[in-house]
């Protein structure tokens, strides 16, 4: 079984798992208990060949998934940012660049921040945004 959309609200996490076809070979999820990103977490993760699946905020926490991918449907390439605002032009910037917008968050009660996961190779043909 494998992680394929995570959420974070209260205290309760809350996630979909799926058993077949998920193209993930192994996972890490990480629990960040702070408003900070967990940007080095993220950093090793890459580096040793996982790719951000899904991401999750609540009140004060952050909550990531990391997946490593079966060959031929692996990402070519993954950038993120966090914000305090919805980073509109730099997901216009990355759609023109041909990335799709594979994980997006909240995260804060007071000062919320957005996730937004952007990622090249990933199966999409258009995506748009409404908020």
């Amino acid at each position: 079984m494998r992680i394929t959309t995570l959420n974070f609200a209260g205290s309760m996490w809350t996630a979909v798992l799926n058993a077949k076809n998920s193209g993930y070979t192994e996972q890490a999820l990480h629990y960040c208990p702070d408003p900070d990103f967990p940007r080095e977490w993220v950093r090793q993760k890459w580096d040793d060949g996982f790719f951000i699946t899904s991401v999750a905020g609540n009140d004060s926490s952050w909550g990531v998934v990391c997946s490593m991918m079966q060959r031929g449907k692996k990402y070519k390439q993954q950038s993120y940012i966090v914000s305090a605002t919805f980073p509109s032009k730099w997901v216009s910037e990355k759609w023109s660049s041909g990335y799709f917008i594979t994980a997006i968050s909240t995260q804060g009660r007071f000062q919320q921040q957005w996730c937004v996961v952007m990622s090249r190779g990933a199966p999409y043909k258009d995506q748009c945004v409404e908020l």
